[in-house]
């Protein structure tokens, strides 16, 4: 049996020192505290809402201030507000490989068996964290394509439907490119799929650079990559397509191959369905590409 401090309910006092008091648990409340805490964090894959949960079955405990977990980047962080006064810091560890370090500060001083309970608490999250992580790491992968580094079409179809629904509730807009390098497919069949897939990647970055942060780039397959431009302006959409074919132009790897782009674009319109907008902006495309390629061609929504 432990020293340890938790709820009134669970514990026998042995003393009353200001510092610590020296509780003795009872073995199977602590026992259900921890078995309660397994089966909460069983329940789901998101890391943030397992972490959640953990922090709250902390905040019955002890006197925590925040909690983050840090891999490369910090994950999550609750309870900024409050100034905290004495810290912490935990490696997690799976099969002798270590994956990261959950971060805690706490408003008091903890006392040695506040520690120890910290410790034993955290040991119940370790592999259902990483198991969450994985998953999440496997999701991302799924909606990535793997040549740019780019969102694939999965992931297009679900940021559609967000946008969609973004606009239905703040009463504003985005517009729809598709773009197609002009020449892409002479690429391959003369210099091979390595070139064909430097040039695609190539061709993914410009595209990434000329959008700005709230702006989404998808690459659908092949040579055809999407953008959703989150901007109510209709003029907006010349000015990318303006950046996009001048970045072309200038780029010298692909000015070897003599290419450019076609765009052809669409506004979300009230009642507009995924579907509807798709096809507007993919019949503006074979205009462009019916007036010499190398140019943007807007829907008659949009004009």
């Amino acid at each position: 049996m432990k020293n340890l401090r938790l709820p009134y309910k669970l514990f026998n006092f042995r003393g009353d020192h200001p510092l610590f008091l020296n509780i003795l648990l009872k073995p199977c409340a602590f026992n259900r505290t921890c078995l309660g805490l397994a089966k909460q964090v069983q329940t789901t894959t998101d890391p943030e809402v397992l972490l959640r949960i953990f922090l709250k079955e902390l905040e019955k405990h002890l006197p925590i201030c925040t909690l983050h977990f840090h891999k490369n980047i910090r994950l999550f962080t609750e309870k900024q507000d409050l100034e905290s006064v004495f810290s912490l810091d935990q490696s997690l560890s799976v099969d002798d490989n270590c994956y990261g370090k959950l971060g805690y500060t706490f408003y008091q001083t903890l006392a040695p068996v506040q520690v120890v309970l910290l410790k034993q608490l955290s040991q119940l999250i370790i592999y259902p964290l990483f198991n969450a992580l994985k998953h999440k790491n496997l999701q991302r992968l799924a909606l990535k394509d793997n040549l740019t580094g780019l969102a694939n079409r999965n992931n297009f179809e679900l940021i559609f439907e967000e946008s969609i629904d973004i606009c239905l509730v703040q009463q504003t807009s985005f517009s729809l490119l598709i773009i197609d390098l002009d020449g892409f497919k002479k690429i391959n069949d003369a210099f091979g799929h390595k070139t064909g897939d430097m040039v695609l990647s190539c061709f993914g970055s410009i595209l990434q650079d000329c959008c700005r942060d709230q702006d989404r780039v998808f690459r659908f397959g092949g040579d055809e990559f999407t953008i959703l431009l989150n901007d109510p302006k209709k003029s907006s959409i010349a000015k990318i397509a303006n950046r996009i074919q001048k970045r072309v132009a200038k780029n010298t790897y692909l000015n070897k191959f003599s290419l450019s782009c076609s765009i052809g674009s669409a506004h979300y319109q009230e009642n507009d369905h995924s579907d509807l907008l798709f096809c507007r902006a993919d019949k503006a495309l074979y205009k462009a590409k019916e007036r010499g390629k190398n140019c943007l061609e807007l829907s008659s929504c949009a004009q």
